[in-house]
């Protein structure tokens, strides 16, 4: 009696690991035709993109850019789909535990698969019409429409964009995919229900597991968007020296997130008054001082005549810090090269950094700012008057900035063209 009963209970694991798994891979076919469609919608978009905007020298000269730019963002696109999917994954791991619950789940799939997708084509096409506006993008600019005037904003968007036509062609969207969504899920009912029973009695704990483990896997990658030790993130989208290319690697919704980022940061930064200014110079200099940069600036020294007849080449080179105790050492080779100049030319050794970290150093003399979130937020068009690139704009010089790290770090790529666009203009 007791073999039976272990012979039966066995029996049974076994009949209800098959049925589940067989749930469990009608479940997956179906989020996988959803995932299919979302990153192929967002990659049509930035093929249409590039097909708008590139010129015949772009397309010519720089075919391995262009392959990589497409293949970044078919990761960036596939890291979105896998993250809005998610949660209707889970849900549907839990679903398919009884007949009832997954009946639920295959009713709920279509409406939910169909907002789903309303929200990434709304914003792909939202980021498409602000593509052709501002030939980038969405970026923190965007979120004027909640800090300016928002009625001026919205007036201007109904004047200049589609918008009833827009909301008309997303309502026949969602209806269009919540049929397309509805179709597709009884589809796999059917094909799969031929081959119930036999599935089920095939099925084997090992296989259910081992599948649920590859298709864990292949989501997890897909979230992360990398194999590697990080995941996909906003430096990943600098690929090439074009600024066209790099601005279609993100998708829309990537590109929203790092808008957001950046308005978080933006709403912190406080604006500076003349009479913040004038207290702060007057303590610091122990009289009253207005605030002006030429208290900074009133030792000068005479521009010699070579300098004025030929104007030299300036070249300013700032690197990661190194501590000082390293130099103490009677190690020949820790120099090298660098001995000579170290032993001959001018050398300081007795001074502390202002701040300890690249971007608090880069911005405080860039700019003499010490918010570190300034290239990031929304002054990072302003025509600063503390720009140290302003002396040498003004004399015609040309700036050439040179970084071994990525443009898109600190936002950088953005905000140091836009110190030299905004004096030039």
């Amino acid at each position: 009696m007791s073999f039976d009963f272990q012979f039966i209970a066995i029996a049974k694991f076994l009949y209800y690991t098959g049925i589940m798994f067989d749930r469990y891979t009608k479940m997956i076919k179906t989020i996988l035709g959803v995932w299919l469609l979302l990153v192929i919608l967002q990659t049509a978009s930035r093929i249409y993109l590039f097909t708008a905007y590139t010129t015949p020298e772009i397309t010519a000269g720089y075919k391995a850019d262009i392959a990589r730019m497409f293949w970044v963002g078919a990761k960036y696109d596939m890291r979105v789909a896998s993250i809005a999917l998610i949660l209707l994954m889970a849900i549907g791991l839990i679903a398919i535990l009884t007949g009832k619950t997954y009946k639920l789940w295959l009713k709920a799939f279509p409406p939910l698969a169909s907002i789903i997708t309303f929200v990434i084509i709304f914003f792909t096409l939202s980021n498409i019409f602000y593509f052709h506006t501002f030939e980038h993008s969405i970026d923190v600019f965007a979120f004027s429409l909640i800090d300016d005037d928002t009625q001026a904003i919205l007036a201007t968007i109904w004047q200049d964009y589609p918008v009833l036509r827009f909301g008309i062609a997303i309502l026949v969207a969602i209806l269009l995919l919540y049929w397309l969504y509805r179709r597709w899920s009884q589809r796999i009912e059917r094909q799969s229900a031929m081959n119930h029973v036999s599935f089920a009695k095939r099925a084997h704990p090992a296989l259910a597991l081992l599948v649920f483990l590859l298709v864990s896997a292949l989501f997890f990658l897909g979230i992360r968007g990398s194999a590697g030790k990080f995941p996909l993130r906003r430096d990943n989208a600098q690929i090439s020296t074009v600024q066209f290319i790099n601005n279609l690697v993100p998708n829309a919704l990537m590109s929203l997130d790092w808008a957001y980022g950046d308005y978080r940061r933006a709403s912190t930064f406080p604006p500076a008054t003349d009479e913040d200014g004038r207290r702060v110079l007057s303590a610091y200099f122990a009289a009253p001082t207005e605030p002006t940069l030429e208290s900074f600036m009133a030792d000068t020294r005479p521009i010699p005549p070579e300098a004025q007849a030929t104007p030299p080449n300036v070249v300013f080179l700032l690197m990661e810090s190194m501590g000082s105790n390293l130099s103490l050492l009677q190690n020949p080779d820790l120099l090298g090269n660098f001995r000579q100049h170290w032993e001959e030319d001018f050398v300081f050794t007795r001074f502390l950094s202002e701040v300890s970290g690249t971007i608090g150093a880069v911005n405080r003399l860039l700019i003499w700012s010490a918010d570190e979130n300034i290239s990031m937020s929304r002054a990072q068009q302003t025509d600063f008057a503390s720009n140290m690139l302003k002396p040498y704009l003004d004399a015609g010089y040309k700036v050439v900035y040179i970084t071994s790290g990525s443009g898109s770090w600190r936002n950088l790529n953005v905000f140091v063209p836009n110190m030299e666009i905004g004096r030039a203009s």
